[in-house]
Order: structure tokens, then sequence, then C-alpha cells
């Protein structure tokens, strides 16, 4: 789902070149599964935000890490204001050029977000992928996301 930075209940279907977007990925695990990978592959005009990097605005970091934390909150009930951190079930989390993987040893019946940051990089009308999960040792286990369009537009 991608939605604009200011507002998350809008989704979004274009952007300029040069604007961030909220994606917002979201699991749905109907039963306990073991090793997990979910792949989101973003459309060729967007990259992927990655919030490590000391080259990202600290202002874009910090209302990622907000956002985060409150998603956590929202879902227990409490965050201890002396905690830094939010729970993720995803022990991994890996940051390419066209896509974002997540991965997770164990991941218990639930539904899960994961939320991050792309900006649109190149102008042009894509194709978005459909993001793909499944259990890493049964590959026959899987899901899959609808596709779509998304559009960049020139500054």
């Amino acid at each position: 789902e991608y939605t604009s930075l200011e507002d998350p209940s809008r989704p979004l279907t274009s952007l300029k070149v040069g604007d961030t977007v909220r994606v917002k990925l979201t699991v749905i695990a109907p039963e306990d599964r073991d090793y997990v990978a979910i792949e989101d592959l973003l459309p060729a005009g967007l990259e992927p935000i990655d919030p490590s990097l000391k080259t990202v605005d600290p202002a874009l970091r910090a209302k990622l890490d907000a956002e985060r934390t409150a998603a956590f909150e929202q879902r227990v009930g409490f965050v201890a204001p002396w905690y830094r951190w939010y729970y993720s079930p995803w022990q991994h989390v890996e940051t390419h050029d066209d896509r974002t993987v997540l991965t997770a040893t164990r991941l218990s019946k639930d539904v899960y977000e994961y939320v991050y940051y792309a900006r649109a990089t190149t102008p042009g009308d894509f194709f978005v992928a459909p993001a793909h999960a499944e259990e890493t040792y049964f590959p026959e286990v899987f899901g899959r996301s609808d596709s779509a369009r998304f559009t960049v537009t020139a500054p």
C-alpha cells in the first residue's frame, strides 16, 4: 500500500520525482509459520530509503522510527519511555535498490505490518509486481499480493 507521508490514510498511485512515499506491507499469517521470507518489489521508478545510512535526512529517519514505535504501542498497548525500540518479528531486513526483503525465523498466527519509505527517482508509468511470501524450506506454502500501476511524473 502506497500512501502519503503526511496523511497515511490517503493512498497514492502517482508521485513527482524526488517525492517520498510511505510503503506499508501487510502480512497475514493464517497459521504459525517457520522460516518465512517476504519479498516486496517496488515499481521501477521508486527506490527504498535505507534509514541506517548516514546520508538519510535525520528528520525522515526520526519520523519513520516514531511511526514504527507508535505502531508497536498500538499493538501491545504501552511502550516504556526508557525503551527506544519496538518489537518486530523480522530478524533480518534487506534493502536493495529495487526491493525490500524481510525474513523471520518464526511467524505466529497474526497480522503484521511493516512500514518503510521510498523515493521517486525516475519518471514513467510502472508495473507494481506482487509482493511474495513463502516458507523458505517449504516454497509450496506461499502467498502474494495484487499487482497495480504506479506513475512517477517529472517535477
